[in-house]
């Protein structure tokens, strides 16, 4: 079966070399493939929001898309 992605809700994530999940220092660039907006965080918390704000902005702008499910 064959599952074509869709650059909707998709986003490139890129952490820095010294970035440790296990010390809980996520720190990088996030950059949503649709509008092509790029961020740098500090934190997870940073990252998510970022996400999630986009997320949104993608759900509004596709009205027909099915809801994702959290």
């Amino acid at each position: 079966m064959s599952c074509l992605l869709s650059m909707v809700r998709s986003f490139v994530v890129q952490f820095h070399a010294d970035a440790g999940a296990s010390e809980r220092r996520l720190a990088g660039r996030v950059e949503h493939l649709r509008s092509g907006d790029a961020a740098h965080f500090e934190s997870l918390e940073d990252l998510l929001r970022f996400m999630e704000t986009h997320i949104e902005a993608d759900r509004d702008l596709s009205p027909g898309n099915p809801p994702v499910e959290d």
